[in-house]
């Protein structure tokens, strides 16, 4: 049976043809248009996270080489080592220590780094432990002594810190600083101390320091043992003053406080009482350190000087008895002096009158020797009297006008039978414009000649005999 459509249908049913194809079209358009400007966004986008990248991946590079730069500088050695035990970076100093270039440590193995390195007392072994327990997440700080690669003794600080991620160790770094010059500074430090104590010791000398407020001195051991009490606990001001007596105690404090409010250093001797009651005397000496214009501590010397006190009052008693027994001979010979020549002069004065009388020449003669032997006894005595007051300190000279022409007439009559005995002549020879009267001593002057013309004709050979 044919179906006929009529033309109204068909035209209807091409319309809504017409509106679907239509629809389909500008659907299509519009899907094909935002397809268009996504794709377009995401290019876009795209170029943003390339550019970003970029730029990061720039700052990346820029910030590893300032870390580079600044490890580098820094003079300690620094190293990372992941947990299979190869060296993932090291900076300069590591490599200088180790003496090896950048491709000789950077990925290598530990044993491939220290294979070379030989194995002193175990350190090998030591390393490997250390290592070992680093990756396990122990912490490692130790010092150790080694030889660098140019043969000079290194002392370092080393410290293994291990790197976490998560709950397991990936790696640690290890962090070496050398502490030879503080090693060195550390013995030489000691070595002083060392002969600092020797020399304290020896020569029983402490020293002690105290700071401006501070509640006590601080003392060395020195100090403590002169003090008879054990070494560690630091005493009180006042308990440290208890040890001196009354009088000793108020120079102490005195002199402490002047160091502290005038910058005035001090050496001072007292007595001093032990806390064992022994009675000693001690040397303290304080010097003030100034900082920002005053006195911020005192420090010191303390010594026990009993045995030198004690010399010294021996040597002062000795003196005084030498002095007083010096007095007493001096005192001695200037009375026996005295009483000696009282008659001596009584003998030469007799002497003269009888040479002033009528003698034989043999008789004269005798008289001659008498008289002057007893001038020269006369003058012996002066001389031992003149010794005793010069050691007493009562020798007094005059001060008178004389005739030195007479003075020197005396002295040459008191020897010249000395000089006829060895054939010598003795002749008084002066200018007329000499002068003849001066001021002084006559006596002392005359001894003065008299010991000349005495040493004169000993010391002068005899004249040889006429023919």
């Amino acid at each position: 049976m044919q179906v006929t459509h009529s033309p109204a249908l068909i035209a209807l049913s091409l319309v809504v043809a017409i509106l679907v194809s239509y629809t389909a079209l500008t659907l299509a358009a519009r899907m094909a248009s935002a397809f268009g400007r996504r794709a377009r966004f995401q290019a876009e986008r795209l170029k943003e996270l390339t550019a970003e990248l970029q730029l990061q991946e720039a700052k990346s590079r820029m910030s590893d080489q300032w870390l580079r730069q600044i490890a580098d500088s820094i003079p300690a050695m620094i190293a990372y080592w992941d947990c299979d035990g190869i060296c993932r970076f090291a900076n300069r100093a590591h490599f200088d220590r180790l003496g090896l270039a950048p491709e000789q440590l950077i990925g290598k193995s530990l044993d491939q780094v220290f294979a070379s390195t030989p194995d002193k007392k175990g350190s090998n072994d030591r390393r490997h432990a250390r290592i070992a327990a680093a990756l396990k997440g122990e912490r490692q700080q130790f010092d150790q002594t080694d030889v660098g690669a140019d043969g000079a003794v290194r002392h370092s600080q080393s410290e293994f810190l291990p790197h976490w991620q998560g709950d397991r160790v990936v790696g640690f770094y290890a962090f070496i600083v050398d502490i030879t010059p503080r090693k060195i500074a550390e013995s030489r430090l000691a070595q002083q101390e060392a002969r600092l104590s020797t020399t304290s010791r020896m020569g029983e000398i402490g020293g002690w320091e105290i700071e401006r407020g501070a509640p006590g001195p601080v003392w060395s051991d020195m100090v403590y043992r002169i003090h008879d009490l054990p070494a560690g606990e630091m005493p009180a001001l006042d308990a440290a003053l208890d040890f001196y007596p009354p009088g000793a105690r108020e120079i102490v404090a005195g002199s402490l406080t002047e160091a502290f409010e005038q910058g005035k250093s001090f050496d001072i001797v007292v007595p001093f009482v032990t806390a064992a009651g022994r009675h000693r005397w001690v040397r303290s000496i304080g010097e003030p350190q100034i900082v920002n214009g005053q006195c911020a501590r005192v420090v010191g010397a303390f010594q026990d000087v009993t045995e030198a006190r004690q010399a010294e009052e021996s040597l002062r008693l000795a003196k005084d008895a030498a002095e007083a027994a010096n007095r007493a001979k001096s005192e001695f010979l200037a009375n026996m002096s005295h009483e000696i020549r009282t008659p001596l002069n009584g003998v030469i004065g007799m002497t003269g009158l009888l040479l002033d009388s009528e003698l034989g020449a043999q008789q004269r003669e005798y008289a001659e020797i008498v008289r002057s032997s007893g001038e020269s006894l006369l003058a012996l005595i002066n001389d031992i009297l003149d010794f005793s007051k010069i050691e007493a300190g009562r020798l007094e000279l005059e001060s008178v006008d004389f005739n030195m022409q007479s003075v020197i007439e005396d002295a040459i009559d008191a020897v010249a039978l000395r000089a006829a005995e060895k054939g010598l002549d003795l002749l008084l020879d002066m200018e007329p414009t000499t002068p003849r009267i001066f001021r002084g001593d006559p006596l002392r002057m005359r001894q003065i000649l008299l010991n000349l013309l005495s040493n004169a004709i000993k010391f002068t050979p005899p004249a040889p005999a006429a023919h």
